[in-house]
C-alpha cells in the first residue's frame, strides 16, 4: 500500500498528460521566442560595435591629419621667421 493513498502509483491520466504536453509545448514556444530576441540583441549590439569602431577609426584619422598640419604649420612659421630675420 502507498504511503499517499489519495494518490496511486501508475501512468499519468490522458488528460494530464495532454495539459503536460500543452505546458511542454508553450514552453518550447516561449524559448524559441526569447532566443529569436536575444539573436536580434547581439545583432543590434554587433552592429553598434562596428559603429563604434568606425567612430574610433574616423577619430583617429584626423587626429593625425591634424598633427600633420600643425607640424606643417611649426615649420612654415619656424621657415618664414627665418626669412624675416635674413632681411
Amino acid at each position: 500500500m502507498s504511503m499517499y493513498p489519495h494518490r496511486a502509483m501508475g501512468a499519468v491520466p490522458p488528460n494530464n498528460s495532454a495539459r503536460l504536453n500543452e505546458l511542454l509545448d508553450q514552453i518550447r514556444t516561449e524559448f524559441d521566442t526569447q532566443m529569436r530576441q536575444t539573436e536580434g540583441y547581439e545583432h543590434q549590439i554587433q552592429a553598434q560595435v562596428q559603429e563604434m569602431q568606425l567612430v574610433r577609426e574616423k577619430v583617429y584619422a584626423m587626429e593625425q591629419a591634424q598633427m600633420n598640419l600643425k607640424q606643417k604649420y611649426v615649420t612654415r612659421v619656424w621657415l618664414d621667421q627665418g626669412k624675416l630675420h635674413e632681411c
